[in-house]
Formats: structure tokens, sequence, C-alpha cells
């Protein structure tokens, strides 16, 4: 297996980034689609893509397109580094073509770019990527007096057929900052997933968070999340909920991204308040008086 960590993470993006999820991504002044481009190829094919461009503000816009490789921060785990891996065993870049490098887009109008895939004959089976970068700044500062700058990102992923390994699991599952919450609460949970093959997985599934105490229970769903091949991958996850006061169990169920298996793992968190502490521990104080009270008596 090629020692190799690197990964992905769901991000969108405002000035410069890349978004994962397959719609609309938007910039201040353009928007594309699709912005995940996912490619099954056998060794010596050829196939094409399209990546529509639409053009959002009143200006003239001029585009600039530029394919890159990219590759995980391994002091982050989750921060992407681009341009750093290239020419590596998982580059997809040198085998993607684009029709054109500059692009002038009428406002409120759109175009498609095309991007041609062809992989030699003699390519390892697995999986590669890259991204393709479009960038824009505004040609006519007569009307808005100032340049706008913005980037995004189409993620470009091929599997080439062949004798692949699909290999990972469910590393981890916590809450954030956690397990215990005094005068505050929960944020988010965190969990890693851990890719062994030589080809990209998205696990998915969901969770619930259970209060143990009132036995109210919240259920959220985990969305498809791509991990790379030999890969270790942290993802952080939002609650859309305050826990207030209790001891939660969370419970999470994820299909591996192949085969139908599925991981389970549980973590705990308590929430209380120093008010709450104060009274159950004056509350225990007042419980063992009466005890040690009432044993004094009987052995009278």
């Amino acid at each position: 297996m090629i020692n190799f960590k690197i990964t992905l993470l769901v991000f969108f993006v405002l000035i410069m980034g890349v978004v994962l999820k397959p719609n609309l991504a938007l910039a201040s002044v353009f928007g594309i689609t699709p912005t995940t481009i996912e490619l099954n190829l056998k060794p010596g094919e050829y196939q094409t893509r399209f990546v529509t461009v639409r053009n959002l503000s009143s200006d003239i816009l001029s585009l600039n397109l530029a394919l890159d490789s990219f590759s995980l921060d391994e002091e982050t785990d989750t921060d992407l580094v681009f341009g750093s891996d290239r020419n590596s065993l998982f580059d997809l870049s040198p085998y993607l073509k684009l029709n054109r490098s500059e692009i002038d887009l009428l406002p409120q109008t759109e175009t498609q770019i095309q991007i041609n895939v062809s992989v030699p004959d003699d390519l390892n089976p697995g999986s590669r990527q890259a991204v393709l970068f479009i960038s824009t700044k505004n040609k006519n500062q007569i009307s808005t007096g100032a340049n706008i700058s913005s980037r995004l990102g189409v993620l470009i992923f091929a599997k080439i057929e062949g004798d692949f390994v699909e290999e990972g699991y469910l590393d981890q599952v916590k809450f954030l900052n956690g397990p215990f919450f005094i005068n505050r609460v929960p944020r988010a949970i965190l969990l890693s997933y851990i890719n062994q093959g030589n080809t990209y997985l998205n696990p998915y599934g969901y969770f619930e968070i259970k209060n143990l105490f009132t036995r109210q229970t919240k259920v959220y769903p985990i969305n498809p999340w791509f991990v790379l091949p030999d890969a270790s991958r942290i993802r952080e996850i939002s609650l859309n909920q305050n826990l207030n006061f209790g001891l939660y169990k969370l419970t999470i169920w994820q299909n591996r991204g192949y085969d139908n298996v599925i991981d389970t793992k549980s973590a705990w968190a308590m929430v209380i308040t120093t008010s709450q502490i104060v009274i159950g521990f004056l509350g225990s104080l007042i419980i063992l008086g009466l005890v040690f009270y009432l044993f004094k008596l009987k052995r009278k």
C-alpha cells in the first residue's frame, strides 16, 4: 500500500476554496455547477465532462482557469494544501486538459468549460484526484469603482478500474471539547475515518444524541464525505440545538462506503452548571447528615 495521507473536507467558498456538495457553488460575483465530478475510467479510456459557469454580476467578468493538485496538511488533518502533490501517484491533473484557459463572460450569462480526461493504458488501478480552479477579476471598474476577485473550485475524482482495494473504518467519535461541559453546552461532534485502501471512499450514515435523564432523542444525518486513499480524515459536525442539563449518549452508525458495512461507536457528555453542582453538593451533605443522624438514633 502506498503511504500517502490526504483527505477532503466538505467546505463552502466565498472568496477562495472548494465546495464538495454536487450543487451550485456561489462566489460573490459568479457561480459554478457541478462542484464535484466523479469518473470511472478504464486504462486507456477518454471521457469529456462540462462545468457551467454563470456571471451573477452586472459587469463583464474575465475568468482564469487552472488545474492543480492538492494534499492534506499533515499537521492539522483538516486543511488542504494546493499545488503540493504534483506528479504523485494520486495526482489526476496530468491527464486533464481544458478547452480554454481564459473566458470573458457577459453580465447575467453563462458558459460551459470542457474538461477532457485521457488516461494511459498502463495507469495503475486506484483513484486519482485534481481540482479545477476558476478565478475572476472584474474588468469593468467604471461602474463598480473597485476590483472584485473571487475563486471557486471543482473537485475531480477518478477511479481507474482494476484490482483496487476498498478498505476503511470509523476510527473515533467524541463531543468537541468534551466530555464535561460546565456552564457551557456541546456545539459539535468530531469523528475520524481511516481509509486503508488505494481508492477514495465516501462514508455516510446518521447519529443520535439521547438525554439519559429526560429520554429525549435527536437524530442527525451524516452526508457522504470523501476520504482519499491511505488517508485519515477528521470531520466536525455542528449541532443545531442546545443540549441542556443532562447526561448525554452519542451513538453513530456509519456506512463505510462499500459493501454495506456499518460501523457503530458511542461517546458520552455531561452538561451541568456551577449552581447545579453546588446544589447537588449541598444536597449530598444533607442526605449524608440525615443518614448519620438516623444511624445515631438507631444505636441509642
